[in-house]
């Protein structure tokens, strides 16, 4: 059995939220990033797309982050999914 001092504990939970406030920043912005690409494909003089096809990736980012938000309430992990638009 461990038994940690005040200080050492102390410290160990510091780097644990470092840990998360880096990483948590990262990937939040890697996530905006990709969000603001996708957002790049309504240019209808670029692109064609069904109201279908945009809603089908509002819903499956939306269930996305559902499923963020259970795990973030339960201190759990669930299980990820992959997209793919209907109808090809």
């Amino acid at each position: 059995m461990t038994v940690h001092s005040t200080s050492q504990d102390d410290k160990i939970s510091s780097a644990k939220r470092n840990s998360f406030v880096n990483l948590a920043e990262k990937r939040t912005r890697k996530v905006l990033d990709s969000i603001d690409s996708l957002s790049n494909l309504s240019n209808s003089s670029n692109y064609e797309y069904t109201e279908s096809d945009y809603r089908q990736i509002i819903s499956a980012i939306r269930s996305s982050v559902n499923k963020m938000q259970e795990k973030f309430e339960r201190n759990g992990k669930s299980k990820t999914s992959t997209f793919t638009l209907k109808n090809k």
